[in-house]
């Protein structure tokens, strides 16, 4: 949420004069956003993009919960490669591709055309 600032320091110009926006001058600034600068050629300085930066408790606090949620997505990310592994390996015992192509001989597909039924088809499951 924007907040607005009355005086706000802004920078120093290259002889090291110190600007503050005055408070006829308030201005709407997003937290955590950065301050630009720019100097004029007679010293003032403009600020394009003002950005006030949040206490650093604030910003820890949010790097903490940022971790905890990556965190918890990575155990999730790790359970479901866990179930995936399962598949995996059931699929290689009982192969359901197999199962749901091969003729009740027991044939894969490919063979069904080798081997005629005695009306002259091969009848699939």
């Amino acid at each position: 949420m924007p907040i607005v600032v009355e005086d706000v320091l802004i920078g120093k110009n290259p002889e090291g004069e110190t600007y503050y926006l005055r408070e006829q001058e308030k201005v709407k600034v997003e937290a955590n956003a950065r301050i630009v600068f720019v100097y004029a050629p007679m010293g003032r300085v403009y600020a394009q993009n003002m950005v006030v930066y949040a206490p650093i408790e604030e910003v820890n606090a949010r790097k903490v919960e940022v971790s905890a949620r990556i965190v918890e997505t990575n155990a999730r990310n790790g359970a479901v490669s866990a179930r995936m592994e399962e598949a995996n390996a059931r699929n290689r015992q009982y192969p359901h591709q197999l199962r749901r192509l091969t003729h009740e001989s027991g044939q894969y597909p490919h063979e069904w055309r080798k081997q005629t039924h005695e009306t002259g088809s091969i009848r699939t499951k």
